[in-house]
């Protein structure tokens, strides 16, 4: 009788083991696939904090590893004080860079936020102190003159962008049903969706009816729907 009791206990403790065992094995699995599907910002330009930055500067968020075509459209940028912008992307998909479609004010304290994934980065920098008293010329400083150039190439490429997208410079900012953009090397747009979780209607519903919403805003900003993609992501909140 006795030897049999030791036996079952002996079975329990070998059972117990074995589901201690198969738990850890599954969380380290879990934490591995965790850890190689979720992307983080490395890096970004300007730095936060930086001072006297160009008033066309390179703005740029890194992320740690390439984004899929589907990650790169939960990604939105804004600029306060507002600054309208289009993002592009790099080849390699693992950095995000921020077009303004005009040149920053001086001495202003610029905060950039990007939401990405469901989560949000925020830094900020500040543009040069330019004294209106003082037009530098090449021999002045050739640096600052190459610069004037570069920017005076900034403002005609946007301002050719915008005559063929009349448009762009009034689609509506981010709200918490959706964000509307554009991606300029594709032709198409991309939209978030935002529908409630805790919302009495079902998500089916709210995304039917934000989907409307939209239409009817790009329509009457004149733009044509029927000859663009409209890529829609679901984003609920």
């Amino acid at each position: 009788m006795e030897n049999q009791m030791n036996n079952k206990i002996l079975i329990i403790a070998v059972i117990l083991a074995s589901i201690v065992a198969a738990a850890v094995i599954f969380a380290s699995i879990f934490m591995e696939v965790k850890m190689q599907t979720s992307f983080a910002i490395s890096s970004v330009s300007p730095q936060n904090e930086s001072r006297n930055i160009s008033l066309s500067p390179h703005i740029f968020i890194a992320f740690s590893r390439p984004l899929t075509e589907t990650e790169k459209k939960t990604v939105s940028v804004t600029m306060f004080p507002q600054v309208d912008s289009i993002v592009s992307w790099e080849d390699i998909n693992n950095s995000a860079v921020v077009n303004l479609k005009g040149a920053l004010s001086p001495d202003v304290n610029y905060l950039i936020t990007v939401n990405y994934g469901g989560r949000s980065f925020s830094w900020n920098f500040k543009t040069q102190n330019l004294i209106p008293s003082f037009t530098p010329t090449p021999s002045d400083d050739p640096l600052l003159d190459q610069q004037g150039q570069s920017d005076l190439k900034f403002a005609q490429s946007q301002e050719e962008f915008l005559k063929s997208h009349p448009w762009y410079d009034n689609l509506p900012p981010e709200n918490d049903q959706y964000f509307i953009n554009y991606d300029d090397t594709k032709n198409d747009f991309f939209v978030n969706l935002y529908p409630k979780i805790n919302s009495s209607s079902t998500e089916g519903a709210q995304v039917s009816q934000f989907k409307k919403t939209v239409l009817q805003v790009l329509q009457s900003l004149g733009v044509n729907t029927s000859s663009y993609q409209i890529e829609w992501i679901i984003i609920p909140r």
